[in-house]
């Protein structure tokens, strides 16, 4: 299979792999944008609104059947602030992927699926240099279940196709343009 480079991270992968990044939590997307200043902060790993909601960015791996890579969806998880300065202190520490997982709720409304929002998971923190990995908790949502079972090619693909859409000039506007993409995508 060719190699690409990822238009999230710039790597070459397989056609299939790669992530699809997303640069705010869903609750921050909707601030009006002359107050983002005011009550948001963020470092593109960690982020707070009104300093008192705390976010952290890592991915969600889908397996995809029949391929020996797999697919991310870049996401923010809501976490405690106790949790939000303790991975803050943990940045840049050798080991710290010998720490334990922990609880958290996905804050990111993932596309192609019913309301992601909300939706229980634990976070397992990698090496340094790498993003947190989200595993979501059992049940029935449709993103739980491609997460257990995986994906067929098919979808990745429309995945890609969607997020490779989304390159051209005016669909990069964080905010409503990329919100209303978001749902007509779910449709």
């Amino acid at each position: 299979m060719a190699l690409e480079n990822c238009p999230s991270c710039g790597k070459a992968h397989s056609s299939l792999s790669g992530s699809i990044p997303v640069s705010m939590p869903t609750e921050a997307a909707k601030l009006p944008l002359e107050q983002r200043g005011e009550r948001l902060w963020s470092n593109g790993e960690l982020c707070v609104i009104d300093d008192e909601r705390f976010y952290l960015y890592g991915s969600i791996e889908i397996l995809i059947h029949e391929h020996s890579e797999s697919f991310l969806w870049g996401a923010w998880v809501e976490i405690t602030e106790e949790k939000f300065f303790w991975y803050q202190d943990l940045l840049d520490a050798e080991g710290r992927e010998n720490h334990p997982s922990f609880e958290a709720i996905l804050a990111t409304d993932i596309p192609f699926y019913p309301l992601t929002i909300g939706l229980p998971l634990a976070v397992y923190i990698r090496p340094n240099g790498q993003r947190p990995l989200f595993r979501l908790q059992a049940g029935s949502h449709p993103l739980i279940l491609d997460q257990h079972e995986g994906v067929p090619v098919k979808r990745v693909e429309e995945f890609r196709t969607w997020f490779l859409s989304l390159q051209r000039p005016a669909a990069r506007v964080q905010g409503k343009l990329l919100q209303d993409v978001s749902q007509a995508s779910k449709r």
